[in-house]
C-alpha cells in the first residue's frame, strides 16, 4: 500500500512533534534541570522513533520543494532530539558522574595531557 500523506498532513504531524519536544524542554528549564535528565532515555526514544517514521513518510512527498522543506526541518529536530537522548543514556550508565560530562549543549572539557 503506497503512502499518500501530504505536505500538509506531512507539517502539521513534524508540528506536533516540535510542541512535544518544546513543551519537554519548557518543563525541563522550569524544573530547573536538562532536557536529558527530566525527559529520560525511554521518553526521548519514543520521540526520536516518531520524528524517524516521519522523515520516511517526507520522502514520499513527490514534489521537491516541499519533499527538501520538510526534510530538512524534521532532520534539525531529529538532530536535537538524538543528542539529548545520547545523554540521557550516558547519563543513566554512570548517575553517580557529574552530570556536566554529559551535557551536549555545554562544551566538552578539554582532556589534560599528563607528561611523565
Amino acid at each position: 500500500m503506497a503512502d499518500t500523506s501530504t505536505y500538509k498532513e506531512i507539517w502539521s504531524r513534524y508540528e506536533k512533534l516540535l510542541r512535544s519536544y518544546n513543551s519537554l524542554v519548557k518543563d525541563a528549564f522550569d524544573n530547573d534541570a536538562t532536557l536529558a535528565q527530566y525527559a529520560g532515555s525511554q521518553r526521548l526514544s519514543e520521540l526520536v522513533n516518531s520524528i524517524n517514521q516521519l522523515l520516511d513518510k517526507c520522502s514520499n512527498l513527490a514534489f521537491e520543494p516541499d519533499r527538501r522543506k520538510a526534510q530538512a526541518a524534521t532532520i534539525a529536530l531529529l538532530y536535537s532530539v538524538e543528542e539529548a537522548c545520547a545523554d540521557a543514556r550516558l547519563f543513566e550508565c554512570d548517575p553517580a558522574a557529574n552530570f556536566e560530562d554529559y551535557v551536549s549543549s555545554r562544551p566538552c572539557p578539554t582532556p589534560k595531557i599528563i607528561t611523565v
